[in-house]
């Protein structure tokens, strides 16, 4: 979670948001065009601050920032259950109202973004993903590299310590009876199950324009993931970012905001021009 420094520089407008469940705090900042970061676990919007700093003078850049469990009260860690991800996210911008979205995705948050896209087609005008697997949505197994590998990041352990399946877990849960004995076992085949519900899907998000910012120093997401998400997206743009790594590190924020800015200029200028000629 964050820290007291975090904390004491938070310098964005905050809003609230109270469920049955408990209470999402998030950044509002700016108007304009909606601008929405879903983020990668464990990544707090502290990472993305310089870049909301930019872009907030002409934009309304809306970032989750924490959840306080109504029943404990606490702060809790950011859950790492896409589905859970998605549900929080859809009852954030069902409550605000947002149209004409773009979205921005960073790795692990992208199967929320993508989903939510996926319900809401006709409220998300653009997509933007940052470093992100393409393991993270496809319910093609073997894009993940093996027919014995299944989808990575379903749960906080394969997330932030495995990355991956072990071939002997993977065995053991295509039995009934040794998927009773893995831990956490119904909550994966629920998770499995939710991705290949949106892969079926998939189709309602293939249009949307896309622009895929890439950092060229990243260890742990793989070129062949840009190819895919390429072949993926009917019309994308790619922009490599040379010094950057999978979490923006070294990245030129000015470059990364000045990119995203002339894209959503120009895709809103494509969109007035064929309104007119209709």
């Amino acid at each position: 979670m964050k820290s007291q420094k975090d904390l004491s520089d938070l310098s964005f407008r905050m809003g609230t948001l109270k469920l049955a469940t408990g209470t999402l705090t998030y950044i509002d900042e700016g108007a304009g065009a909606p601008l929405v970061v879903v983020h990668g676990t464990p990544s707090w919007p502290s990472l993305y601050r310089p870049l909301l700093k930019k872009l907030s003078s002409q934009y309304r850049c809306i970032v989750i920032d924490s959840f306080v469990s109504a029943q404990t009260g606490q702060q809790e860690d950011w859950t790492y259950n896409p589905k859970s991800h998605t549900h929080l996210l859809t009852q954030l911008l069902q409550s605000l109202h947002l149209k004409h979205m773009t979205l921005l995705l960073h790795n692990a948050g992208t199967p929320a973004g993508l989903a939510y896209a996926i319900q809401q087609a006709d409220r998300v005008k653009n997509l933007v993903l940052l470093n992100t697997s393409s393991c993270t949505f496809s319910g093609n197994r073997q894009q993940a590299g093996s027919s014995n590998r299944p989808t990575l990041h379903l749960g906080k352990l394969l997330y932030a310590r495995l990355h991956a399946f072990r071939p002997t877990l993977a065995k053991k849960l295509a039995s009934q009876q040794g998927a009773r004995q893995v831990p956490g076992a119904e909550e994966l085949a629920d998770i499995t199950a939710w991705y290949n519900e949106q892969w079926k899907n998939r189709h309602t998000i293939q249009d949307i324009t896309t622009l895929l910012l890439w950092g060229e120093c990243d260890k742990l997401t793989s070129m062949k993931s840009l190819q895919k998400w390429k072949q993926f997206f009917h019309e994308c743009y790619v922009i490599h970012l040379e010094n950057s790594t999978y979490s923006l590190e070294g990245g030129n924020m000015d470059d990364i905001a000045g990119y995203l800015k002339n894209f959503m200029v120009e895709e809103h200028k494509k969109r007035e021009t064929i309104s007119l000629s209709a």
